[in-house]
């Protein structure tokens, strides 16, 4: 009975996404999910949670802002409730959804879903640096080293014996802001959106 219950409830609550689009307008759909899509190329990606000035770089690698970042699972299927007739983006964080269709970005949270449209996002990509502590993805581009520790002249702190050399990585980054509340960044391991 509970199964049955399950495939009801999944076929019944679903929500139909059905798009006909010509032509003209879906050269211009593509030049606008051009770097969402590239998402879906990278070898990792993630969600800036947190990030904060630094007051002392000693400890922080010499970097001048601390990041706390959610790896995230990127995939081209929309999620229940949602059934779509084109491809999507979805950007999955812990229990948010991020979802990004033709003509809007739909955002899932446990079973909250709001949706804004890109007239009313500002986006910007940049390249930035990031100190990798962790596994450096394949894809991503090494332009330097740094230590755990750091002294003023830029080599190892030797007070500290577990003072490892890490990577400094270039990694694309993605700011989505509206004025409805939306303030996010995503990271991703290859910069070269194309």
């Amino acid at each position: 009975i509970a199964v049955a219950a399950k495939i009801y409830v999944k076929r019944s609550g679903v929500i139909d996404l059905e798009y006909e689009i010509d032509e003209e307008e879906l050269e211009h759909i593509k030049e606008r999910m051009r770097p969402i899509r590239h998402l879906l190329t990278c070898d990792k990606v993630w969600r800036i949670m947190q990030s904060g000035k630094v007051i002392d770089r000693k400890y922080s690698s010499g970097a001048s802002s601390t990041v706390r970042r959610v790896a995230c699972k990127v995939s081209d299927k929309t999620p229940f409730p949602f059934r779509s007739s084109v491809s999507a983006v979805c950007v999955k964080s812990g229990k948010e959804n991020l979802i990004f269709l033709p003509d809007k970005l739909f955002i899932m949270k446990s079973r909250k879903i709001g949706a804004l449209s890109y007239w009313d996002i500002e986006s910007s990509a940049q390249r930035t640096r990031f100190v990798e502590s962790e596994s450096v993805p394949n894809d991503a581009q090494i332009v330097g080293t740094t230590w755990k520790y750091v002294n003023k002249s830029g080599g190892p702190d030797k007070r500290f014996k577990d003072n490892r050399e890490l990577p400094i990585c270039l990694y694309g980054e993605l700011a989505l802001k509206s004025p409805a509340g939306l303030n996010t960044d995503i990271l991703f391991s290859n910069p070269n959106i194309q």
